[in-house]
């Protein structure tokens, strides 16, 4: 067995690479342009625009504190810029230019603005793991077994949950571990006075207002404070909810501001992963298969049911409230149609403290070789995570065909006329009359009354007409429309100026109810068939061309760029 000496040395020495790994390939040498994914976009615009009145997007998540984040990092580049301008500085007027500017600067260039947001998160995602090792390590609990204080810890560390989420700008990093955390200090205590009430109900509104599927914990949560509170058990139940919903407020205002918005993206969202596509099965099996089909997972697997066993035989309601409360959520999960692994957060986080309870349990139960074997399937599953965790990192510093294409594409003159996958849209420069044409489109009071009719689900003989719309409905469908006309109206003020190449394309997609702006694809092809664009690059191979460039390396979607025919 470890000493307690080197058991903690052994867990902050993991810790301490890790996050120094961590820091290294998201921030010192980031991937392209800064992003993991284009979500990280979302979460800084939707903060920065807060100054300007605008309703944040993707509410479902919400990931509210990452937009205060901003907000605030937004609000300090505007003081400092002002101060350093404090010369030309004539009136509030010019003050607001100088917030015009910083936006500007934003929306040209997002990435040192994603790479201070990762480093907090990173920094923050590394202080609540020493924390969570701290209370294992402090608690005194008839679980917390050496076995699994030495396991734990290391479960929690090498997770994918760090390893692969903490670098990416999106909830699930600071809402897991905090839940992480609060999961420790509950169900690894025998009771809990009024002071750790408020403290763990103000954690738990944070997790809630960073990440809504948490609310499906709400049961147990609940159901825990009432079991361990040392007295008035009632009182402090209903103490809990007051704190439980003061927290959420002041991390997650927008339930009061926009609530309507949180209600569609929240319920709708999940009543349309639900609805996606029919499954053949009561479950998901494709997720299932997926899951089981790495060995690794089934090592994780049976070690958690060895957990549950631990868990479990101590008899605690507390404890059946929560594999209760697991086995519910598991089961409306699975029967959606449409799973990410971001679904299956709170299971995943439960299911790391069973495998740390099923590693205790193999190491006690076998005395001789039993803390061996623990050893090694910690450090299999350790391990794998790691080799997992680099190949991803290494995936996505791949230059890929997009990059290429991207470079090809500055290479043309300026003012290009083109048509382009969306997935440019993030990396090529507008001209001023592509903006004007998209604040045009944005703003289109015909697709805003097909995009209520889309979200609301009509049935023919029942869409709501022009002169039918709810004024409501401006609160309740448009947030998107609100913050890209605030977008187009700062880059309008300043790209006329601007000195660097610009290009003129529209972006086409399937279904363009959600997408004001784009162009829906059949006919976007149609106009340039037409002559409308000088070019095309897709990932679609036509048939009928030949394209004048190919992007077909191994990493990433093929694209393909092809020209304006000659008459």
């Amino acid at each position: 067995m470890i000493s307690v000496k080197y058991r903690k040395t052994i867990t902050y020495t993991i810790l301490g690479l890790v996050i120094l790994s961590l820091l290294i390939c998201s921030v010192v040498f980031p991937p392209f342009h800064g992003y993991y994914t284009t979500d990280e976009n979302f979460v800084a615009d939707s903060g920065v625009l807060l100054w300007y009145g605008n309703t944040p997007r993707g509410l479902d998540w919400p990931a509210a504190p990452h937009m205060l984040f901003y907000y605030l990092t937004f609000g300090v580049s505007c003081l400092l810029a002002t101060v350093r301008n404090i010369g030309s500085v004539t009136g509030l007027i010019s003050v607001f230019d100088i917030f015009d500017l910083q936006a500007y600067k934003f929306l040209a260039d997002r990435e040192p603005y994603i790479l201070i947001g990762r480093t907090f998160q990173i920094l923050a995602v590394g202080f609540l793991l020493y924390r969570t090792a701290l209370t294992i390590y402090r608690q005194n609990h008839e679980l917390l077994t050496e076995p699994v204080r030495l396991f734990l810890p290391i479960i929690f560390i090498t997770s994918t949950l760090v390893l692969d989420t903490s670098p990416v700008l999106r909830p699930e990093a600071l809402s897991g571990n905090l839940f992480i955390l609060l999961l420790a200090r509950m169900i690894f205590s025998n009771s809990l006075t009024q002071k750790e009430i408020a403290v763990y109900s103000g954690i738990f509104g944070l997790v809630l207002a960073e990440r809504l599927i948490f609310a499906f914990f709400v049961p147990f949560y609940l159901g825990a404070v009432f079991l361990l509170a040392n007295r008035n058990k009632f009182q402090n139940a209903a103490f809990a909810v007051l704190m439980v919903f003061v927290a959420f407020v002041l991390f997650c205002p927008f339930i009061i501001t926009d609530t309507l918005v949180v209600m569609k993206s929240f319920v709708g969202g999940i009543i349309a992963k639900i609805n996606d596509k029919p499954m053949g099965t009561f479950f998901n099996k494709d997720y299932i298969g997926l899951y089981v089909s790495n060995p690794v997972n089934v090592v994780i697997l049976l070690l958690a049911a060895l957990g549950l066993f631990s868990m479990l035989r101590t008899r605690k309601i507390v404890y059946y409230l929560l594999i209760g409360n697991l086995a519910v959520f598991l089961f409306l999960v699975l029967r959606s149609s449409l799973i990410y692994d971001t679904h299956v957060l709170p299971a995943g986080v439960v299911t790391m403290f069973l495998v740390g309870l099923g590693l205790g349990f193999v190491a006690e139960k076998f005395p001789v070789w039993g803390f061996r074997i623990a050893s090694l399937l910690v450090a299999i599953i350790a391990i794998s995570h790691i080799l997992s965790s680099v190949e991803y990192h290494g995936r996505v510093r791949k230059k890929l065909n997009m990059h290429d294409a991207c470079a090809w594409i500055s290479t043309l003159p300026n003012e290009t006329r083109m048509l382009v996958n969306p997935e440019f849209e993030f990396y090529i420069p507008k001209s001023e009359a592509c903006l004007l044409r998209e604040q045009a489109l944005n703003l289109d009071s015909q697709k805003m009354i097909r995009k209520l009719n889309y979200l609301l689900g009509s049935k023919a003989g029942m869409e709501v007409e022009g002169k039918n719309l709810p004024i409501i409905a401006s609160a309740f469908a448009f947030e998107d429309e609100q913050q890209y006309d605030a977008q187009y109206r700062i880059l309008l003020k300043f790209t006329p100026a601007e000195k660097t190449k610009v290009y003129d394309y529209d972006v086409y997609f399937d279904s363009v109810e959600l997408a004001s702006h784009s162009v829906q694809t059949m006919q976007a092809f149609k106009d340039f068939e037409n002559g409308k664009y000088e070019y095309l690059v897709t990932e679609k191979f036509l048939e009928d061309r030949r394209p004048i460039k190919t992007f077909n390396k191994e990493w990433g979607n093929h694209y393909y760029v092809y020209q304006r025919q000659k008459n």
